[in-house]
């Protein structure tokens, strides 16, 4: 084994030494309080969204993030990038709109991982299309307030819906 190898072994070693775990399929079951506060972020920032008011949608963002969709070419990781992924459905009539379509909750202290899927409906002429999006949200607890660290949405394929 060479030294590189034994180092990096070494540092994945002490890296998890620290982690918890959880019998399978039960992840940490975050405090009754913890769970609302959490969830209140989240729908505060779909709240922003649907509202398009991209001050709250922004304020939702933890000073340092990442945000990744199926229709950005690179991660988005500052306020100007939200608010200009954001501004072209917002300058349409009638702008897009989500609902949250169920998610799932794990808590490690001040870190919360939300995965579930939301219903986007995107404007299409006089109508509306339903597009389907898996998405996976971590929150830091900054203070007593959870902000988005990172977010990810991808588009459901059609033949899983």
């Amino acid at each position: 084994m060479s030294i590189r190898t034994f180092l990096l072994a070494a540092a994945a070693a002490a890296a998890l030494a620290g982690c918890q775990t959880a019998p399978p399929g039960q992840g940490l079951v975050p405090t009754r309080d913890a769970r609302a506060a959490i969830e209140g972020a989240h729908a505060r920032l779909l709240k922003a969204y649907n509202a398009c008011d991209a001050d709250a949608f922004v304020a939702a963002y933890a000073g340092a993030f990442t945000f990744v969709t199926s229709s950005t070419r690179t991660a988005v990781t500052g306020p100007t990038g939200l608010r200009a992924w954001l501004a072209p459905g917002c300058a349409s009539t009638p702008y897009p709109v989500v609902e949250l379509r169920g998610q799932s909750l794990t808590v490690d202290g001040d870190v919360a991982v939300l995965s579930g899927q939301y219903l986007f409906r995107i404007p299409s002429g006089s109508s509306r299309i339903d597009v389907p999006q898996h998405f996976t949200m971590a929150l830091r607890r900054v203070g007593a307030d959870w902000r988005v660290v990172a977010h990810h949405l991808s588009i459901v394929p059609p033949a899983a819906r």
